[in-house]
């Protein structure tokens, strides 16, 4: 096994040579010369046949003829040496061009997005309420439309008189104007209609009712005016409930240690007829004493 293999080693060249060479016979008079030389696509080298490739490679080697095979990153989709071998951008390149594998740049009025490696296109100005379909065009959202000053909302139908459309069929009073009964009144005007319908409530007899600053108001005042006072009976009755506690304490303790006294006192008890004399020790032991007669 070795041997073969040392064989096929050294036939190799000869056969990676051999494919590459082509015998050829020339007349010359009445003789024919045969000789060996480069097969057509391919030229001599000192003692090789290179292949030949019409354009260069580039980023590729060629390894047969008009034929490249390209380094990783890079391929020859056209399977011919003319166009070489190009990098590959395997998401595309919209809007640009694949430089180096999985590298675009960007045509003018476009810029690269990070996120997604594609170019974008460049609006100066933004496109609020729309977004940017080609450089400087924005394409406004659903519900506006374009204007002078770009995504303008559309409202169905006229706003009316010094109102405005802020947003898809929503009016707002201009500034300086307030909504009186669906109408937009200036402010002085609108302050006027309010206070004539208060006078005309309070002529008919109708209190407005007092709202909630006002209620918040008088709780406020009120304990303004009587803070100090409220203090010093807080301050009172925390001292009162203090001193009950010490008091009680002490009586509970002074219960507590006469029950214990008298608890440990022991007890005689002298039982003439029994001459016996029983001396109790408390809760612990009892002990009966037989004494002799005086």
């Amino acid at each position: 096994m070795p041997l073969r293999y040392f064989i096929v080693f050294l036939l190799l060249p000869s056969l990676i040579l051999a494919s590459s060479l082509c015998k050829k016979t020339e007349s010359i008079g009445k003789k024919k010369i045969s000789y060996w030389e480069c097969c057509d696509g391919y030229k001599s080298v000192g003692l090789n046949c290179e292949p030949i490739c019409r354009e260069d490679c580039g980023h590729g080697k060629c390894v047969s003829p008009n034929t490249c095979s390209c380094h990783e990153g890079y391929d020859n989709f056209q399977h011919d040496s003319a166009y070489g071998c190009v990098p590959v951008c395997k998401r595309g390149c919209q809007n640009g061009e694949c430089v180096a594998p999985e590298t675009c740049r960007c045509y003018t009025g476009y810029k690269l997005e990070e996120s997604t490696g594609q170019c974008a296109p460049i609006c100066s100005g933004g496109c609020r309420n729309g977004r940017c379909e080609s450089p400087g065009r924005c394409v406004c959202n659903e519900g506006y439309s374009e204007g002078d000053e770009g995504c303008q909302p559309v409202c169905e139908g006229e706003c009316g008189a010094n109102s405005r459309c802020v947003a898809p069929n929503k009016c707002n009073c201009a500034e300086g104007f307030a909504e009186i009964d669906q109408q937009c009144l200036p402010i002085e005007e609108t302050i006027h209609i309010a206070n004539n319908t208060n006078t005309t409530e309070g002529e008919s007899g109708i209190e407005d009712a007092p709202s909630i600053e006002d209620k918040m108001t008088d709780v406020i005042g009120f304990l303004r005016h009587w803070m100090i006072e409220l203090l010093v009976v807080l301050a009172f009755v925390i001292i009162l409930i203090m001193a009950l506690w010490i008091l009680i304490s002490k009586v509970h303790r002074r219960n507590y240690d006469v029950a214990q006294r008298e608890k440990d006192r022991p007890v005689y008890a002298c039982d003439n007829e029994m001459d016996v004399l029983e001396v109790d020790y408390g809760p612990v032991y009892k002990k009966t004493i037989k004494s002799n007669k005086y």
